[in-house]
């Protein structure tokens, strides 16, 4: 009910209507957590770090969305990475993400980085999730997800008595980073209101996707068309593998005709 209902509600609906294909297919859900899902007091929980209860509001309520997702995830697949909306992505992520797991996969991990920005492009192995949802739920006051994550490192691999130089490199043996990272942070206007996140990945690099792929051992052939060529991009420097083919202003009844010469008989 109220104002937070209606919002869900268009939020929703502009989503089904942009990607309805995606939704039917079963590649995108969209899931909201019930009210209940929230303290009643969640607006007015102290801070342990001295925040402002509007800091304090936000940053408890996103480690409790996170905790929410990733109980929603446990069963939906072998591997979880978490992601923000405002990144992009370097080319062929999904393809480097599967090479990155089967280049660790005789490794101990928890977590692969695929970014070292807070808490995003982190990967886990599903299973390994009740250990992140029982911990972040257990701590979701005390610091900001990230931080916890970190926290979660150390208790986890590292003695008692072991020094920090030592617990580092014990918890990078479980904490693997992709360098370059496949991610970066392009936001800045944070969802918190007023604050700015100016932070960058100094190491990403993106290459941009091969939009032309040419294809030179094509068959002799008479090539005509009624289309009108700009520039160099013509049929047959398209058919030759050097360029793309252009046209200007197609109308209904212009053709594209190959006659090989010889014929050419293609086999299936």
């Amino acid at each position: 009910t109220g104002v937070e209902s209606k919002f869900v509600k268009e939020q929703g609906d502009a989503i089904r209507r942009e990607f309805a294909t995606a939704i039917e297919g079963g590649l995108l859900e969209i899931i909201v957590p019930p009210s209940i899902w929230y303290p009643p007091n969640l607006g007015k929980i102290p801070s342990p770090l001295n925040e402002k209860p509007h800091r304090m509001y936000w940053r408890t309520k996103q480690t409790l969305d996170y905790i929410y997702l990733m109980m929603y995830c446990q069963k939906r697949g072998r591997y979880y990475m978490q992601l923000e909306d405002d990144i992009i992505a370097a080319s062929r992520y999904v393809d480097r993400i599967r090479e990155f797991i089967a280049h660790n996969a005789q490794k101990s991990w928890l977590m692969l980085e695929l970014s070292s920005l807070g808490f995003i492009g982190k990967l886990f192995r599903t299973s390994d999730l009740p250990l992140l949802i029982n911990f972040f739920l257990t701590f979701h006051k005390e610091r900001p997800v990230d931080w916890l994550l970190d926290v979660l490192f150390d208790v986890t691999y590292c003695a008692n008595k072991q020094n920090h130089e030592s617990c580092r490199k014990t918890v990078l043996q479980h904490r693997i980073l992709m360098n370059p990272p496949l991610f970066q942070h392009v936001g800045v206007q944070s969802s918190l209101s007023g604050k700015i996140q100016r932070l960058k990945e100094k190491k990403f690099i993106n290459s941009p996707p091969q939009l032309y792929v040419p294809h030179k051992n094509n068959p002799k052939a008479t090539l005509t068309t009624s289309l009108k060529a700009y520039k160099n991009h013509t049929l047959q420097n398209a058919y030759n593998g050097d360029t793309f083919f252009w046209a200007l202003l197609p109308q209904p009844g212009d053709y594209i005709q190959f006659d090989f010469n010889p014929p050419t008989r293609i086999q299936s």
